[in-house]
């Protein structure tokens, strides 16, 4: 057998949930091939993995004295859930033949990707309809009380799910009814991800933008600012059996007030990619 492998008809090999996957089990052979049957298996799941350094101590004896000894232990948790397993028969032996002849032979074949199949490379999946339900405009009094006064600041934007690559306008209506002056605004917008495994879970928190602005709101003045940013190629918002990302946006205004003189605003952000973008794709993702 000259070759023997499986091609799938899309170069990229990445899909969405309930996408139809196709492609060709290609066989080149230059003498017969004696076969009864040529069968297609296929396997998909969804998997973590990591590693928990554990630390137990325990007393030495020791003619001059006791001692602590720490044991360090490396401690492996995981868990895996399959969501595809299929065999597909693409070829049987008839009563006429019982083998491939010479020749190139494409043995086609296709499978219906799962609806709840997370998505694993950034801008690879549709907002999903459930998200754009709840999409809409979003705003957000908070008012701190400062030893210098009261300082409130109304923060709005124009839709809860941002959109990789769009340019997204953030509007901060500043009152400060204090004796401070309101120095500066920004931006940050941090990524949770839970994994799970049986009883055991693994939380990490990175930040993904930090934007600041320098303003200049004096005392007993109201002022408007606004700050644009751009949410870059990222994994979007989803929920699955073991894997679990979701992020929140801070705001903070900062003042001259020389104890906690800063304001901080928390919002839950969904995060999602538009199915008419064109900017390449990455091959792979780094939590």
């Amino acid at each position: 057998m000259e070759c023997f492998r499986i091609v799938l008809d899309r170069d990229t090999c990445k899909y969405r949930p309930e996408e139809c996957v196709t492609g060709n089990v290609v066989i080149i052979n230059r003498k017969e091939l004696k076969a009864r049957t040529l069968r297609v298996y296929i396997k998909g799941y969804q998997k973590t993995s990591w590693k928990e350094i554990q630390q137990k101590p325990s007393l030495v004896v020791r003619s001059n004295g006791v001692n602590v000894k720490s044991t360090i232990k490396l401690k492996s948790h995981g868990e895996n859930i399959q969501y595809i397993h299929l065999y597909m028969t693409l070829w049987n032996f008839t009563s006429d033949t019982d083998c491939i002849k010479p020749g190139t032979h494409k043995f086609p074949f296709s499978f219906k990707l799962p609806a709840d199949c997370p998505p694993i490379v950034p801008n690879a999946t549709y907002i999903p309809k459930d998200l754009q339900q709840i999409n809409g405009a979003v705003s957000k009094n908070i008012g701190v009380f400062f030893k210098s006064g009261i300082v409130s600041v109304k923060t709005s934007f124009p839709q809860r799910v941002l959109i990789t690559g769009e340019v997204i306008p953030l509007t901060l209506l500043i009152d400060n009814k204090s004796t401070c002056t309101v120095r500066e605004v920004g931006v940050r917008i941090f990524r949770i991800a839970r994994f799970y495994a049986k009883d055991q879970e693994k939380m990490t928190r990175q930040r993904k933008i930090m934007i600041r602005k320098s303003i200049n709101v004096e005392p007993n003045t109201e002022q408007q600012e606004l700050i644009e940013f751009k949410v870059h190629e990222t994994v979007q918002t989803f929920e699955s059996d073991l894997i679990e990302v979701k992020y929140l946006m801070h705001v903070d205004v900062f003042t001259t007030s020389a104890f906690r003189g800063t304001l901080n605003s928390v919002f839950s952000v969904i995060i999602g990619a538009s199915p008419t973008m064109t900017e390449e794709i990455s091959d792979c993702l780094h939590f």
